[in-house]
């Protein structure tokens, strides 16, 4: 499953990917899914508007007001969800603006945001000091059932399912906003256990290198 023009990475890898290109005004965007042998051949999204294509036909593009784009594609085997049958891949499409058949979503608008599975979202936050920026945090629903789960285990006697929950959340990805809500809920669940459980630490990203 190798293609030159596409990329194909872990769940972290991609999700730094999507974070650093929002950063950089690709926030139009589309995903699907691609049987994993159409990747080394005959899969034609690749070379249609020019995606991922060198730093030339990149520059030309914007001198001629054409959106540039980016198309990356999940390696199956990190995938927890529908595609993990290995004969599907998911992929991203991104873009500076509006392509040609192409029908994209607008990731600054709150309906539209960049997801990966049923679990995070690409969302911009401010922090202390800095101004807004794109990071990743737990979608509403889906976090709400950890945060119930939390609060129960932290009022049980025995706090073992509360330890191995807060040790499984510790090793979610480091970005920002999922910091966020795990520090949150930890001090919540300290809070209940009445001061029994003690917070494991929250490794930060080391961010890949992407041209």
């Amino acid at each position: 499953m190798e293609n030159p023009l596409v990329p194909v990475l872990n769940r972290l890898q991609v999700m730094q990917f999507l974070q650093v290109y929002a950063g950089r005004e690709f926030v139009y965007w589309a995903s699907g899914h691609v049987r994993t042998e159409r990747i080394d051949g005959g899969w034609t999204l690749p070379a249609k508007h020019e995606a991922n294509a060198g730093h030339a036909v990149q520059q030309r593009r914007r001198r001629n007001g054409l959106a540039r784009a980016r198309l990356i594609v999940l390696d199956p085997s990190s995938s927890t969800h529908h595609t993990r049958d290995g004969e599907h891949a998911q992929w991203w499409l991104v873009a500076t603006g509006p392509l040609d058949g192409e029908d994209l979503l607008d990731a600054r608008r709150g309906d539209q945001r960049i997801v990966l599975g049923d679990m995070f979202e690409l969302v911009r936050l401010s922090a202390a000091g800095n101004g807004p920026s794109w990071t990743w945090r737990a979608c509403a629903d889906g976090w709400a059932d950890f945060v119930r789960r939390g609060h129960h285990y932290a009022k049980e006697k025995d706090l073992r399912k509360a330890e191995r929950f807060m040790a499984d959340l510790a090793k979610w990805p480091g970005a920002s906003g999922l910091n966020q809500q795990r520090r949150e809920l930890f001090k919540q669940m300290k809070w209940l256990s009445q001061g029994r459980l003690r917070p494991p630490a929250i490794a930060y990203a080391r961010f890949i290198r992407i041209d």
